[in-house]
């Protein structure tokens, strides 16, 4: 099952790879659709947020929440075997000298959410900020993360298994590398620290602020999306770590507000708001 999945995938990519630029939206928007009629879990899920979030019910943003999954899953697929120079062309940074002030004295904790186009940070950082490590989950499905892994490593990037603990985190800073931890997703553990988001009181990730504490290192904030046909990465907030309680806040605080701009390019698919609130299927 597993192998009829990865070849269905690369057969997909492929067709995404050869459409001629002018088919290409239509053909997400096609995509979308048909994932947003076929998927109704992961429908209940995206419209339970989004209530949970504004109060209300609303299909428009579920819809557009869904293509934009899609617009990901394409620009994906576009940039499996993308250079860097070809990347460098359609970059623009937005407060660049925040981080830059910051890694002048070592290396730092950079933090981000599933938001806009995540998946090309670790990419973008390696290649053009500084040397950085990623904390991601990797997929049960060896091919699809050696696939999906490409890109994410190139230009240095370790991966390292979020389930594997903070062990080889700490050598990645200890070499003089900094850390990429995506921090907006449900725990799935008794760590986890419970902050007021979106007005519901969840458990989020401390790892980032701890680390950034332990060795004295600065926690930034940082988005990536895209504008057109470039990516801008924009660098928010930055800060040094004296009282972890109040750094996790600032930090769940920063990541609130940049999502609440558009809720749609978030990734709503995750059931975000356990265990306060109860999704049914």
């Amino acid at each position: 099952m597993e192998s009829l999945a990865y070849y269905l995938f690369v057969a997909f990519a492929y067709i995404v790879k050869i459409t001629p630029n002018f088919l290409i939206d239509p053909l997400k928007k096609v995509v979308a659709l048909l994932f947003y009629l076929i998927a109704s879990k992961r429908r209940k899920i995206v419209a339970r947020n989004i209530e949970l979030i504004t109060g209300r019910k609303d299909k428009e943003l579920e819809k557009k929440a869904f293509l934009h999954f899609v617009d990901n899953l394409f620009d994906v697929i576009k940039n499996l075997d993308i250079t860097k120079e070809e990347l460098e062309k359609r970059i623009v940074f937005k407060n660049k000298e925040l981080a830059d002030n910051f890694l002048k004295n070592g290396p730092a904790v950079f933090v981000t959410a599933h938001y806009g186009n995540w998946e090309l940070t670790p990419t973008i950082m390696a290649a053009f900020v500084t040397p950085i490590d990623a904390v991601v989950r990797k997929l049960s499905m060896k091919r699809f993360n050696e696939l999906i892994e490409r890109p994410r490593t190139r230009f240095g990037v370790t991966l390292h298994n979020r389930k594997d603990g903070v062990r080889n985190l700490i050598k990645s800073l200890k070499s003089g590398k900094s850390l990429g931890i995506l921090v907006d997703q449900y725990p799935n553990s008794t760590k986890g620290v419970n902050i007021p988001f979106f007005g519901h009181n969840i458990p989020h990730t401390d790892a980032a602020v701890v680390l950034a504490k332990k060795f004295n290192i600065p926690v930034i904030i940082l988005f990536l999306e895209k504008e057109g046909d470039k990516y801008v990465m924009n660098f928010v907030d930055g800060f040094y770590v004296d009282n972890k309680d109040e750094a996790l806040k600032r930090q769940v605080k920063v990541i609130q507000e940049y999502i609440s701009k558009d809720i749609s390019k978030w990734y709503l698919f995750h059931r975000r708001f356990r265990p306060i609130e109860k999704y049914k299927f």
